[in-house]
């Protein structure tokens, strides 16, 4: 399994990790995106029927692997919560096709303060502890120290990851582990130059950091 958690950074992890494995020649690739929680249990359902697929790219919750094979492997490309927040809020301003509508008259405390997008509030806990599914989601401000230390260890017990912060660095360590060929990678779905937390000013950065549990620290043993 490959669960890259898309965070829009100098180089886009997710979309730029994608094309690399295309480049390796990477078999039996299938894409999962914008699917609920049940529709990707049911995916994972019908693919334990079917192992013709032996790669999955997108965004979803750890524990798909119980339903295809528990032998499965996963890498994470994580980021810091800051830059990940204020990227998603940017992101969302300039998307047409946005589900938070008038975000342009909408300033980034507003964003957070309104609780107007879930994955705004620890979307990589959310997503790496793997409680939630499509009958059961933790409301925006309510994720738990518990939650940060289950998406710690599975983190650590079933998954191999990097950060964007370090992409050239994470991208070695991923060629180490997958025994990767080819690791040259030209810079994917790109953001523009303005989306840059260095704008925000410091009361920005503590609402996003009092939002946001920090599994940065996690990430000293990968420099």
């Amino acid at each position: 399994l490959v669960n890259v958690l898309k965070g829009e950074s100098k180089k886009d992890a997710f979309v730029t990790v994608r094309k690399m494995l295309a480049d390796n020649k990477m078999s039996d690739f299938a894409e999962l995106f914008r699917l609920l929680y049940d529709e990707v249990d049911d995916y994972g359902k019908g693919l334990s029927k079917n192992h013709k697929v032996k790669i999955l790219c997108g965004h979803f919750g750890f524990g798909l692997h119980s339903s295809i094979d528990p032998q499965s492997r996963y890498f994470s490309m994580l980021r810091n919560p800051v830059s990940r927040v204020y990227s998603m809020y940017k992101h969302l301003r300039r998307n047409p096709r946005s589900i938070v509508k008038n975000l342009d008259q909408i300033s980034i405390d507003q964003f957070l303060d309104q609780e107007l997008f879930i994955d705004a509030d620890n979307g990589q806990v959310r997503r790496l502890c793997g409680i939630e599914n499509v009958n059961y989601r933790i409301p925006f401000g309510r994720c738990s120290n518990d939650m940060l230390d289950l998406a710690k260890h599975n983190l650590k017990s079933y998954c191999t990851f990097g950060l964007c912060e370090h992409f050239d660095a994470s991208i070695l360590y991923f060629q180490n582990c997958f025994d990767w060929k080819n690791i040259n990678y030209y810079i994917k779905n790109n953001a523009p130059k303005s989306v840059n937390s260095q704008s925000l000013s410091n009361s920005n950065i503590e609402l996003i950091q009092q939002v946001n549990l920090s599994l940065i620290h996690i990430s000293e043993p990968t420099r």
